[in-house]
């Protein structure tokens, strides 16, 4: 179970990589791998601003005349819905559940427990102001 989890752990961070190799040389086999890796763990999605800026910034031009490259952003966009597709295709009946399990916001940042750190100070506050407010 160990060489396993370790494998998937090092198969995520491997994807990522090679997102980030081929980000200057094949921006489109970079976006694949990227969707690839988000539909694999999303918590990668923290990054996701950062590569839309950089891939967006790489069919745009702010020279004189601006340039916009559409046909490579229409390719990007479609190698990404692709990938997506691919992936949450046979969910789409079931989204909704799908969407609340890999973002749980309603259950709150904390999930209603204690934590020996500054989360739970938060918690405390969260509580108080949801007894007060009733959200």
């Amino acid at each position: 179970a160990v060489v396993s989890t370790q494998s998937g752990h090092y198969g995520r961070a491997g994807i990522f990589l090679l997102s980030l190799i081929h980000i200057q040389d094949n921006i489109y086999l970079s976006g694949f791998f990227f969707s690839v890796l988000l539909n694999f763990k999303h918590i990668y999605l923290y990054v996701a601003p950062a590569y839309f800026v950089y891939m967006l910034r790489r069919h745009v031009s702010f020279t004189k005349p601006p340039y916009l490259d559409m046909l490579g952003l229409m390719k990007l966009g479609g190698t990404v819905i692709a990938v997506f597709t691919v992936s949450l295709g046979p969910f789409l009946r079931h989204l909704p559940q799908l969407l609340s399990r890999l973002f749980p916001v309603h259950r709150g940042l904390c999930h209603a427990y204690w934590a020996p750190n500054t989360w739970a100070l938060y918690n405390t506050a969260d509580l108080l102001l949801d007894k007060v407010y009733h959200f």
